[in-house]
């Protein structure tokens, strides 16, 4: 993160550094600071260090709008899981599953490794669940393989997009053919 040198706002007591020998150097200027912490090292024999990365690290804390980014700025990263929600929400049909399979498929979310029991579901993920589980929703955690919340996944007929595959899980079926499969007879 490079400093600013060219910013309307200065430092209100204007610009300093406290350097680690005990001795605040003050400037006019943030080029002037730069050029006044060397010579001030030099003169008193110590080592130069880099004067540029030490007030940057002290801007950085002090004067966070004199130090900032340059270049592409990092995106945030969306949580999958909620981009399959999304998905699924926006669905025109969502066909769901008769009772007995869905105990089979729980059962298998509950003993696949990937299953993460400890989530806390905002407000408005718990109020799309329940919308789309349609009164059959079972809270359980969520798949970190697939994505998606399994207490709602197992409702489905199809819950896709499965975008990886994993060895006995019931979402590996093709579920065009028969709603009701078992990963036993996929």
């Amino acid at each position: 993160m490079p400093l600013i040198f060219d910013h309307a706002q200065s430092p209100p007591t204007g610009h300093y550094y406290p350097d680690p020998s005990g001795w605040t150097i003050r400037s006019p200027s943030l080029r002037q600071l730069l050029t006044d912490i060397r010579e001030y090292r030099r003169v008193n024999g110590m080592m130069a260090g880099n004067p540029y990365k030490d007030v940057e690290e002290f801007y950085k804390v002090e004067f966070p709008w004199l130090v900032t980014p340059v270049g592409t700025s990092p995106t945030a990263q969306i949580d999958p899981l909620y981009l399959w929600l999304n998905r699924t929400w926006m669905k025109k049909h969502r066909p769901m599953m008769e009772t007995e399979p869905i105990a089979g498929r729980l059962a298998t979310c509950l003993a696949c490794p990937h299953y993460d029991p400890a989530i806390q579901f905002d407000e408005d993920t718990m109020r799309r669940m329940l919308i789309l589980g349609a009164g059959k929703l079972r809270i359980a955690g969520i798949c970190r393989k697939h994505h998606w919340p399994c207490g709602l996944a197992v409702l489905m007929s199809d819950p896709s997009p499965v975008f990886s595959s994993v060895t006995g899980c019931w979402a590996n079926c093709d579920h065009s053919s028969e709603a009701g499969t078992s990963p036993a007879s996929c």
